[in-house]
């Protein structure tokens, strides 16, 4: 049984991040070293949240929006001529 583990860019990055720290090379605060891993994160938490966003947006604006068509409908049918009342047979045996 083997495992296979597998990093990919932003890991190596974090890890090459976290040497230069230990080492002494950069010292940038640590929120920053592992900043390769709750960037894209918060990335993401930020896209669904400008998604809702819009989403509500658009959804209060068609019911605005449906809400004075409705009422343009009702009042055009008021005024608009009724169809002629149809000539039913009379059917007599």
């Amino acid at each position: 049984m083997s495992i296979k583990i597998s990093t990919g860019f932003l890991g190596l990055l974090t890890i090459l991040f976290i040497g230069l720290k230990l080492a002494h090379v950069i010292s940038w605060p640590w929120v920053w070293v592992v900043s390769p891993l709750w960037i894209p994160a918060a990335l993401a938490i930020g896209g669904v949240l400008v998604a809702m966003v819009v989403a509500l947006i658009a959804i209060l604006f068609m019911k605005l929006f449906l809400k004075d068509v409705m009422k343009m409908a009702a009042s055009a049918s008021q005024f608009s001529p009724k169809a002629p009342p149809t000539a039913e047979k009379n059917v007599t045996e």
